[in-house]
């Protein structure tokens, strides 16, 4: 199996390994992630989603006869009551929202569909919890990802396949203008924050000075201008470099146009009120350069960088306290060379943080050389962290279907997709690995919901934290990258 991998999926485990860092699921403390269900009998409507008509109840005797006054009967009643349907209407979007058209997305084991050109789909008569799968590429072999155990009515799924997706064009504008002179002892932060996007770019200002100067950039499909809010900070630091106080803040709206220089002045008010928010970050088993980084979210699409310390028992941060603030802790540490996070968000001032660097979880079972691998073969992960997982398996054929399935218990199976026309090939040796992190402690909607996982960590690549265009959910984690693979053989 090794052998195949690197001669036939070179670019594969290559873009695994670049990526360092990868995510595919959320959390939640359910078990059980069952093969996909059997479909109902379906029709495609003329918009491109699934309308699933009701199965047909089996009636006895007594069941069909009906009431004097003409209505259901007492089983009939109690059956619909039973079973209560919702329709689900998503979207496969990149992870900066721009939508995935074309993309083949199967719910509950309906007849697949393809996204519309706004990355819309939609289907009816679907019983929740349900399973999703999109069907996408991957270094020319097709993929099939399957979310499962969702709730939700209208799923955002950023796919697997985008983290091997070459990125759209980067956009860039420059951005200057005046914020008035930075007293002797002072110093400011400017950054970019997208109106409805991911647009980042930050600057510092240096005592003396009184204008900025920062390059904003974003990626789009689409050469179109964006609209942005351009956020200042003014603070005082003491001589260990830590912030003390603020001094001023202010902000000014703009609308930027890929390659045009834009003069935007601020006005900085009043110094806004200052808190606290206290952090301790615990570095893994040999985990190397550790470091806690502050941020104050302003708006739903910028975390502002405050400052970053080295780990230490316990950091306490002073931050400002602005209308609609709050706060985020982001820890992070190298294992093994490669990168661990872990962050949480949504905090008051006065809130202490732990966030969790986790070590990836192993494959315990089946064990290596298993023969007779079918979808009801449980993959079980010695898994301490508790963090949600995603099974990848690819076999060893060249342009054979690779399997992920992105859950939010330690264990696992292979989705039965044979419904969909992407059944489980016969006698095939596979190689099996598990990729880890996710948002600890929410549902499995969180999977499908925001930038969900993978959005996460295509952001976290780009190296956004110190930019200000990361947003964390709740809480989470992303643990190192493991690449190695358990070989198994199907029936």
């Amino acid at each position: 199996m090794r052998a195949r991998l690197s001669v036939v999926s070179t670019p594969v485990l290559g873009a695994l390994a670049g990526f360092a860092i990868l995510v595919v699921a959320c959390a939640s403390s359910t078990d059980g992630a069952s093969a996909l269900s059997e479909p109902d009998a379906a029709e495609t409507d003329s918009g491109g989603g699934a309308k699933a008509e009701p199965d047909a109840k089996p009636e006895s005797d007594a069941e069909a006869e009906p009431k004097p006054d003409g209505g259901s009967t007492d089983a009939e009643a109690d059956a619909d009551a039973a079973v209560q349907t919702i329709t689900v209407s998503g979207r496969v979007v990149r992870a900066d929202g721009e939508p995935l058209a074309g993309v083949g997305v199967s719910v509950a084991g309906m007849p697949i569909v393809q996204t519309g050109l706004d990355g819309a789909f939609t289907f009816a008569g679907v019983t929740a919890p349900y399973h999703v799968t999109v069907i996408g590429d991957m270094e020319g072999m097709p993929l099939a990802h399957t979310f499962v155990d969702l709730s939700t009515a209208t799923p955002r799924i950023v796919p697997l396949t985008e983290l091997f997706a070459s990125e759209p064009a980067k956009l860039q504008a420059t951005v200057r203008g005046y914020i008035g002179p930075v007293p002797v002892g002072e110093e400011a932060r400017v950054c970019i924050e997208g109106v409805d996007r991911d647009v980042y770019g930050c600057t510092g200002v240096n005592q003396g000075s009184n204008s900025y100067s920062l390059t904003a950039e974003w990626t789009s499909a689409a050469s179109v201008p964006v609209p942005v809010r351009v956020r200042v900070l003014r603070f005082v630091s003491n001589a260990q470099r830590a912030i003390v106080d603020y001094t001023a803040a202010g902000s000014a709206d703009a609308l930027l146009s890929p390659g045009a220089l834009h003069p935007v002045d601020v006005t900085l008010g009043a110094a806004p009120g200052k808190g606290t928010v206290t952090a301790t970050v615990s570095v893994p088993t040999g985990g190397k350069n550790g470091k806690t980084t502050m941020f104050v979210k302003l708006g739903p699409w910028l975390n502002f960088p405050l400052e970053e310390v080295p780990v230490a028992p316990s950091s306490s941060f002073v931050v400002p306290v602005l209308a609609g603030a709050s706060y985020s802790v982001l820890g992070s540490a190298d294992v093994d060379g490669q990168p661990t996070y872990g962050w949480q968000a949504g905090l008051a001032a006065g809130a202490t943080a732990n966030p969790k660097l986790a070590l990836p979880p192993t494959l315990t079972s089946p064990a290596e050389g298993a023969t007779g691998v079918t979808n009801a073969t449980k993959f079980v992960a010695d898994n301490p962290a508790e963090i949600p997982i995603t099974l990848l398996c690819l076999p060893e054929a060249e342009s054979t279907a690779m399997f992920a399935v992105s859950t939010t218990s330690s264990s696992v199976n292979l989705p039965d997709l044979g419904a969909i026309g992407m059944p489980l090939p016969s006698g095939a040796p596979m190689g099996c690995a598990l990729l880890a992190g996710g948002s600890l402690g929410a549902g499995p909607d969180a999977l499908v919901t925001g930038d969900g996982p993978i959005g996460a960590i295509l952001n976290m690549r780009r190296g956004l934290p110190v930019n200000g265009g990361l947003v964390f959910g709740a809480t989470g984690s992303i643990a190192p990258a493991d690449f190695s693979m358990r070989t198994v053989t199907t029936q």
